[in-house]
């Protein structure tokens, strides 16, 4: 098993003015975003399924049970 930790948007902060010119400016903006290291090693336990009224077929992974 793998892991990484994943930034929805540049982790230094920076806002491109403009969409990606090709595929490798594409490609070099995910890499920006995504670090091998930071994650949570070793085994984890699986989160409890708790059922939401408002969604109830959504797992939220925010909420622990």
């Amino acid at each position: 098993m793998g892991g990484l930790t994943h930034h929805v948007a540049h982790p230094g902060g920076r806002n491109y003015a403009r969409f990606p010119m090709n595929a490798n400016e594409a490609e070099a903006r995910r890499k920006a975003r995504c670090f091998p290291i930071g994650h949570t090693p070793g085994p984890m336990t699986e989160p409890k399924l708790v059922q939401s009224r408002e969604h109830p077929r959504t797992l939220d992974l925010r909420r622990f049970a």
